[in-house]
C-alpha cells in the first residue's frame, strides 16, 4: 500500500511540473467544490495506543484500557458540509481537436466530522477519455464529456483527539492514509462568464482484509487480564463525490 502510495504521489508532482505546459495548450485547471455530497467510508483502525498482545493482573495495567462500545477500533463515516479542490488536468494524447486522453489529479480539503475526529484530505489521480470541449484547445464543442478511472489518496480525519461515550478517557486513532480504485465521469458545457464548468461524479472502492475484534478477559484460573479476539468484520472502504467545478484557463 505504501508503495502505491508513493507512485500516485509521484504521477501528482509530475502533473504539477507540467504547469509551464499551459502555453502549449496542454494543461488545463480549475476550482471545485461541493455541499454535502461528498461521503467516505474509512477501512477499521484501531486505537492509536491499542495493543492486544496487552496483559494485565487485576486493575495493575498500563496503558488504556478498553471494554464496552467497542472503544479499541473505528472507521471514519462522513458527509463533508463543504469540499474544495483544485482540478489538475494535463492532456497526454491529442486524438483530434475534440478528443484526447489527460492525467487528471483533484487534490481535495474536506470539511467533515466524525467520531474519529475532523478535516480531511483526498485526491484522485486518473486517466481519462475525453469527448468535446475541454478536450483540446482546439476544440469547437460548445458541450462535452469525459469517463475515466483511477486511485483516490485518502486520509482519515486530520484532526482525531476525542472522547467516546461520554467517558472520560481521550482516544485517537492517528491519521491513516489508504487508496481505493476509483471510476469518474462528467458533463463539460460552455457557462458564465465565458468559462467552462462542469459536474463530475466519482466512486470509489476496496476490500481490505477482515478486521478482528477483541474484548477484555479475565483467566479465571490466573486472574490475569488479556485482550481475546472475539470475531471479524467485513472491512470495506467506500467514497462517493459530486462537484461542481469551472476551468479558468480555457
Amino acid at each position: 500500500m505504501k508503495k502505491i502510495v508513493i507512485i500516485l504521489a509521484a504521477v501528482f508532482l509530475f502533473t504539477l511540473n507540467n504547469v509551464n505546459a499551459q502555453s502549449k495548450g496542454t494543461f488545463t485547471y480549475g476550482i471545485g467544490y461541493t455541499c454535502f455530497a461528498d461521503v467516505v467510508i474509512s477501512p477499521f483502525y484501531y486505537e492509536k495506543d491499542f495493543d492486544p498482545n496487552q496483559t494485565w493482573q487485576g486493575y495493575n495495567y498500563s496503558g488504556k484500557y478498553y471494554s464496552g462500545e467497542n472503544s479499541e477500533y473505528a472507521k471514519s463515516i462522513s458527509v463533508s458540509l463543504l469540499s474544495y479542490s483544485f482540478q489538475l488536468n494535463t492532456k497526454l494524447y491529442k486524438i483530434n481537436d475534440n478528443a484526447s486522453i489527460s492525467l487528471n489529479t483533484a487534490p481535495s480539503l474536506r470539511l467533515a466530522g466524525d467520531k474519529m475526529g475532523l478535516l480531511g484530505f483526498s485526491m484522485p489521480i486518473t486517466i481519462n477519455y475525453n469527448r468535446g470541449v475541454l478536450s483540446t484547445f482546439d476544440s469547437d464543442k460548445e458541450k462535452g464529456f469525459y469517463v475515466g478511472a483511477g486511485a483516490i489518496i485518502h486520509t482519515t480525519p486530520l484532526f482525531n483527539s476525542i472522547k467516546l461515550g461520554g467517558g472520560s478517557t481521550q482516544y485517537n486513532f492517528g491519521t491513516h492514509v489508504y487508496v481505493q480504485p476509483c471510476i469518474q465521469t462528467g458533463f463539460r458545457f460552455w457557462g458564465n462568464e465565458s468559462k467552462v464548468g462542469e459536474i463530475a461524479l466519482q466512486v470509489g472502492y476496496l476490500d481490505f482484509k477482515d478486521f478482528t475484534t477483541y474484548t477484555a478477559t479475565t483467566d479465571s484460573n490466573t486472574g490475569v487480564g488479556y485482550y481475546a479476539p472475539t470475531g471479524t468484520l467485513k472491512n470495506t472502504s467506500l467514497s462517493a463525490k459530486l462537484t461542481f467545478i469551472k476551468y479558468l484557463n480555457y
